[in-house]
């Protein structure tokens, strides 16, 4: 069930205080940011202990959304970690769902596209 991988976007303009926890295979948590002034549709990536480490590309949110449409949880792991590496391509993020998508999907709500953004705390077993 996995909805897509991609690298961090925005972690080398977090504080190093906020990415120092970060580790391999570790659980994450994604948050709707619909006041960022550079993306209404931004979702950010925080860790457990919600801590704001960076952001899903663009690109990918897209793909994020017939889920959160769907109400259908998912739930996001750090795939894997090199801080040796630059910073765009440091994090590696899965994203995964609880279950596969319907066939039809819900059209996108006119007010606020995430206001009921759905994910998970906690790793579902796999």
């Amino acid at each position: 069930n996995n909805i897509v991988s991609f690298y961090l976007a925005g972690l080398q303009f977090r504080p190093i205080e906020d990415t120092e926890s970060i580790a391999q295979n570790m659980i994450l948590k994604l948050e709707a940011e619909p006041d960022n002034p550079y993306d209404g549709h931004a979702i950010k990536v925080l860790t457990e202990s919600g801590k704001h480490i960076g952001y899903i590309p663009k690109k990918v949110t897209q793909e994020v959304h017939p889920y959160r449409l769907c109400e259908i949880p998912v739930f996001t792991k750090m795939a894997n970690y090199i801080p040796e590496m630059p910073s765009h391509k440091r994090c590696l993020i899965t994203i995964k769902s609880v279950e596969p998508l319907p066939k039809f999907i819900p059209m996108e709500k006119e007010s606020d596209p995430f206001q009921d953004f759905i994910n998970l705390d906690k790793l579902v077993d796999e």
